[in-house]
């Protein structure tokens, strides 16, 4: 306990540890507590004193479960630890957790991870290269989601070294005739562009696919690539300058061709004032 000489202050730093407690107990918070839960905890909270108590004594159980290698609760612990790190707290804890979500066979548990893959870790992070190998078998992976999953940790904090070991693969999935993929593979294939000038020339090629494809996804992906492509290696200006008209002119089938909304229909059955 702290003492003040100011009587007032004293009273006022008491009544903030009381209910801080108060608001743990009443709330009831522990290990399994679901998400939803959890956040109405914290929007239960009426002041900053009550809130941190809160985080802190869920961050205990969150570790406590981590330690007795809880897998049941470890999505949903790894989800809690990611609202709590959008709330401005230190959550470095749970990395390794993560790592362990992406070597599960189940696609939730693999989404909680690289999400929590994508928040919880940086560049600089030193356990970050041991997802390198996971990520590579991800990518073969026959299902598209857990394949796409892969690709947007990948695109969003792949390293220069993750990028050079995962480059080979990146570009085999440009290739594939699943657009949902392809987005997914240009925006990777983008961000080893940015870190990796020198293996544009691996992708150069790879455009030509990217323009072909119908879907709008994939022609904004692919623009974006073609940027990164001419600004590391400004001799392939030409060659890529060729591909912008036929993107353009696919995106622009893509809105004359969009359903329209309720609303649009109801006013095209409108007369006209004239």
């Amino acid at each position: 306990f702290f003492f003040f000489n100011d009587t007032a202050t004293t009273e006022i730093y008491t009544e903030q540890i009381v209910g801080s407690v108060r608001c743990v107990q009443e709330t009831g918070l522990n290990m399994s507590t679901k998400l939803r839960d959890f956040i109405r905890g914290i929007r239960s909270c009426k002041t900053a004193a009550e809130e941190r108590a809160l985080v802190q004594t869920e961050k205990a159980n969150i570790r406590n479960s981590f330690t007795a290698d809880e897998s049941q609760y470890r999505a949903r612990n790894v989800a809690k630890l990611l609202f709590i790190n959008m709330m401005g707290y230190d959550t470095d804890f749970g990395q390794m957790e993560c790592l362990k979500l992406i070597t599960s066979p189940s696609y939730l548990d693999k989404k909680i991870g690289y999400l929590g893959l994508t928040q919880l870790f940086n560049e600089q992070s030193e356990i970050l290269m041991m997802s390198t190998n996971r990520i590579r078998v991800d990518l073969k992976n026959d299902n598209p989601f857990i394949c796409a999953a892969a690709l947007t940790a990948m695109a969003e904090i792949c390293t220069p070294d993750m990028c050079r070991e995962l480059a080979p693969e990146v570009a085999r999935l440009i290739q594939t005739g699943n657009s949902y993929i392809k987005k997914k593979a240009a925006l990777g294939a983008t961000r080893i562009v940015r870190k990796i000038p020198d293996l544009v020339e691996e992708f150069v090629d790879k455009v030509d696919v990217l323009v072909d494809d119908k879907h709008h996804g994939v022609i904004i992906s692919g623009l974006g690539l073609i940027e990164d492509i001419v600004t590391v290696r400004p001799r392939y200006r030409e060659k890529m300058m060729k591909h912008i008209a036929p993107m353009i002119k696919q995106l622009k089938s893509c809105l004359l061709y969009t359903s329209p909304s309720p609303r649009d229909r109801q006013k095209s059955r409108m007369p006209s004032s004239a």
